[in-house]
């Protein structure tokens, strides 16, 4: 009972960090766009870390590939979603943004340590994702291990 408890304790304190990270990143990530939309570029380039691939980047260059995103997608219309992403080493956040003429993604990527390693600029991922048909019901499965043996080849 005490294992089961002390599993459940951690399991909720570990959600809650992951709820901290997502809310502390995600606040970054919106207040680097907020940079940029400001042209307010050497904020920005003063956050990377330096280590990463990013570290060649000035605020120059970032001006310049921030000016041609707005060249090709328009004027900015509506941030319309977030999606925070945590994985073994890395946190992603993707800011989904409405522009005039096309959706585009601001990725952000942020070390363990909990530095900025880079923003990039991507055509929004737009495709529909896979839903189970109203029919399926995974109860009606069940998983069996089987060996399927032909002379000296075992499956």
């Amino acid at each position: 009972m005490k294992k089961n408890i002390l599993i459940l304790l951690l399991s909720f304190t570990t959600l809650l960090s992951y709820g901290q990270d997502s809310a502390k990143y995600v606040g970054w990530s919106v207040k680097i766009f907020d940079q940029l939309r400001s042209n307010d570029y050497q904020k920005v380039v003063e956050q990377i870390d330096t280590s990463g691939r990013q570290s060649n980047l000035d605020s120059a260059r970032l001006g310049t590939a921030w000016r041609n995103l707005l060249k090709r997608a328009g004027k900015i219309k509506a941030m319309e979603d977030t999606i925070y992403t945590h994985q073994p080493t890395y946190d992603i956040v993707v800011l989904r943004v409405q522009f005039e003429e096309k959706k585009m993604d601001i990725k952000t990527i942020f070390s363990a340590k909990g530095t900025l390693k880079g923003i990039f600029f991507l055509p929004a991922d737009t495709r529909e994702k896979y839903m189970n048909p109203p029919y399926y019901h995974p109860e009606s499965f069940e998983e069996v291990n089987t060996e399927v043996i032909n002379g000296k080849i075992r499956l």
